[in-house]
């Protein structure tokens, strides 16, 4: 599958709003995110957070999963080959997987994208790798997303976190008041929660609940979607980095 197919088969799913979002962010030197539609993404990854961590310029070893899911504990196995380890609970992972399903099959391929810009890892080594997985007839139905944070040492902390909803800025909320608030979205409702200088999705209507799972954001440009409920929770300043998107 070539990238416009690629991305024609997300759009036209309810994964449109969480793959534009990471088209758009523009993200410090350092971030990124691998996307990789198979339904064995433990037979591709390896090889692919190998180039896609050099072209993030990624170091550590530490992922964390953002929510569960069956192909998780396969993931697991198939990376500590190579000395990837979860990161302790409270502490920063270096990648940030998590698994979506897309509204129908289509042909297994990857990107990358970083700082915004879609960078073709095949035109790499990893030619062979796509031909092999995307070979005639075959389907996939998973969507697999690999985020490489930004590194927090080149962001300032933000002041204040905003809401948006449908794209429209619903409040702004001050980052030193604790507080929880409760926000109609798209089909339902999202919670958030202030505390301690850090803003989280605390609570969410959606049925994955990625958004819940992901930690607190507290730099500025850092933000958290919830792709169901048209949702999203942004630490102001300059600068956009997705901690998570669900």
């Amino acid at each position: 599958m070539d990238r416009r197919l690629f991305f024609k088969s997300v759009f036209t799913s309810s994964l449109a709003l969480p793959l534009a979002a990471a088209l758009e962010a523009h993200a410090p030197a350092g971030g990124g995110a691998l996307y990789v539609i198979s339904d064995a993404p433990q037979d591709f990854l390896p090889v692919l957070l190998e180039s896609a961590g050099r072209a993030s310029g990624a170091e550590g070893r530490r992922l964390a999963f953002a929510q569960s899911h069956s192909l998780a504990e396969a993931v697991r196995r198939s990376l500590a080959g190579q000395g990837w380890t979860e990161a302790p609970h409270g502490n920063a992972p270096d990648i940030r997987i998590s698994f979506a399903v897309l509204d129908r099959a289509c042909p297994p391929s990857f990107t990358f994208i970083r700082n915004g810009r879609v960078v073709d890892l095949r035109e790499t080594h990893l030619r062979e790798l796509w031909t092999e997985m995307s070979g005639p007839g075959l389907r996939s139905s998973v969507l697999t997303s690999a985020v490489f944070p930004s590194p927090r040492s080149d962001r300032a902390s933000g002041s204040r976190v905003s809401v948006l909803i449908n794209g429209q800025r619903k409040e702004s909320l001050r980052l030193d008041r604790d507080i929880v608030r409760t926000y109609e979205s798209a089909g339902g409702f999202v919670t958030v929660r202030v505390s301690d200088g850090r803003a989280r999705v605390e609570d969410s209507s959606c049925r994955q609940r990625i958004c819940v799972c992901s930690g607190p954001v507290s730099a500025a440009g850092e933000r958290v979607i919830c792709a169901p409920g048209r949702f999203v929770l942004e630490v102001e300043g300059r600068g956009r980095v997705d901690t998570a998107i669900g």
